[in-house]
């Protein structure tokens, strides 16, 4: 079992995965859609953050597609749009605005 950092993730990092034996990968994508790629499962997960209240949390559970996980989805993946446009601009920004420099 293993986790991608950072949302760095591509069908061929899977490939890498299932190659080195791990059967089970985790990814930053925020969707409830699980699938194999050369027998390693690969799993989108929410991320729960200390701000999120509980009716958050439990809509992030829920078995349902709910507000929640849209807006987290959406989020997401534009800031995937940014990342694939912005290259290294992008991630010299991100950490301005994280205080990270």
């Amino acid at each position: 079992m293993a986790s991608v950092p950072g949302g760095y993730f591509s069908r061929r990092v899977a490939e890498f995965a299932a190659a080195a034996g791990i059967r089970a990968l985790f990814t930053s994508e925020p969707t409830k859609i699980s699938y194999l790629v050369n027998g390693c499962r690969v799993f989108g997960r929410y991320t729960l953050m200390r701000h999120m209240g509980p009716a958050v949390s439990g809509q992030m559970g829920s078995s349902g597609y709910t507000l929640a996980q849209a807006r987290q989805y959406l989020q997401w993946n534009t800031k995937k749009v940014f990342k694939s446009v912005g290259g290294d601009a992008y991630l010299a920004i991100r950490a301005q605005l994280l205080g990270r420099e």
